[in-house]
């Protein structure tokens, strides 16, 4: 492969690598906003559970259907949370392949320079 061609073709798999560390990092952070909601959620209904007495019953009225909403709730952040983690894993995979692509560009670059001064010495040799 030519030089130039190289040369684009490490540019290309550089371009590549860097969107799809892009993509995984927000893919990362996604997955950790929704775990942080569930456990501020879980934090928050410890501190209801704590706080509220036998003897307030509307309170505890309230606190059943704030209780019910919470489980739904925490339900649909789980549901979203197994949807980032996977998706969250697809792109780390997908930046996996790209850094393997980078890496071999790297590597063919760095052996056609070495070929091209193995190929340079043995003409100096031959002059010689």
């Amino acid at each position: 492969m030519s030089d130039g061609r190289l040369k684009a073709l490490g540019e290309l798999t550089d371009m590549s690598l860097d969107a799809d560390l892009l993509a995984l990092k927000q893919a990362t952070a996604r997955a950790d906003d929704i775990a942080a909601r569930i456990e501020a959620l879980d934090a928050e209904r410890r501190t209801q559970s704590d706080g509220l007495g036998d003897a307030d019953f509307t309170a505890g009225a309230q606190y059943s259907r704030w209780l019910r909403w919470a489980y739904g709730e925490r339900a649909r952040l789980n549901t979203a949370l197994a949807t980032a983690r996977a998706d969250q894993e697809a792109k780390r995979a997908r930046a996996e392949r790209a850094f393997g692509r980078a890496e071999a560009v790297k590597s063919m670059s760095e052996q056609e320079r070495i070929a091209r001064r193995l190929t340079l010495a043995r003409r100096r040799y031959d002059e010689s």
